[in-house]
């Protein structure tokens, strides 16, 4: 190899170098790339202390009506193929206005049954792309029944259901309080909030910003560990 190819290959590699040390030194900032939220009370939160401090949660506020939540999946998708085991990914439907009060209802129906992976992918599907209106009780009872075996009685008794209610609830009060006023947008362990609002309108850069802070909370968790 002559000395010209040499110092080409010297040139690329140093570039390389150096791309990899500013992606591991790559930081981001409160208030311009995510937002820290206020502290919500959780005494009214069956998961513990001691669970809570077990796990680092992200927790997804999303719509099945919003069309940025389906475009979003991929990369929800992809994320979770290589999240940590001590990071738990969950989501909240929210309620905007009257007509996407069946979608959150059927998403707790699908929760709470366990059949999510038989129906979420579809329920974004026949919305976005067939352009079906599934804000129908009796259509969504249909689909539960054709796409996860659900009979008619289970729907309509979870469908109906005050803890399916509750739970509406509930993630409507977490995103006031944690000021989420905008779909998908991702609360990272109850402190910090990251969508596109506060990523540029860039999607890809949001779980960027997520596994950030996922890295700090650990690094935080470590150096409060007692020395035995």
């Amino acid at each position: 190899m002559n000395q010209t190819k040499v110092q080409v290959w010297l040139g690329v590699a140093t570039i390389l170098l150096i791309a990899v040390f500013v992606h591991a030194q790559e930081t981001y900032e409160a208030g311009k790339d995510y937002l820290v939220v206020p502290t919500r009370d959780e005494a009214d939160s069956e998961e513990t202390s001691e669970q809570a401090d077990e796990t680092i949660e992200v927790l997804e506020f999303f719509a099945y009506g919003c069309i940025h939540c389906y475009r979003f999946e991929r990369y929800i998708k992809n994320w979770m193929k290589k999240k940590g085991e001590d990071v738990t990914f969950t989501r909240e439907h929210l309620v905007y206005d009257a007509s996407w009060v069946p979608l959150a209802r059927a998403y707790y129906v699908a929760e709470d049954l366990k059949v999510l992976p038989k129906v979420h992918d579809r329920l974004f599907q026949y919305i976005h792309d067939r352009g079906i209106n599934l804000s129908s009780d009796e259509l969504l009872k249909r689909l539960f029944k054709s796409l996860a075996e659900v009979d008619a009685e289970t729907f309509e008794e979870k469908y109906w259901s005050t803890e399916t209610k509750e739970k509406i609830k509930s993630a409507v009060r977490k995103a006031s309080d944690w000021r989420v006023i905008s779909t998908p947008s991702l609360v990272v362990d109850g402190k910090y909030l990251v969508n596109t609002r506060t990523t540029d309108g860039n999607p890809k850069k949001i779980f960027k910003v997520v596994d950030y802070l996922i890295d700090q909370i650990r690094q935080e968790r470590s150096s409060e560990v007692p020395n035995t």
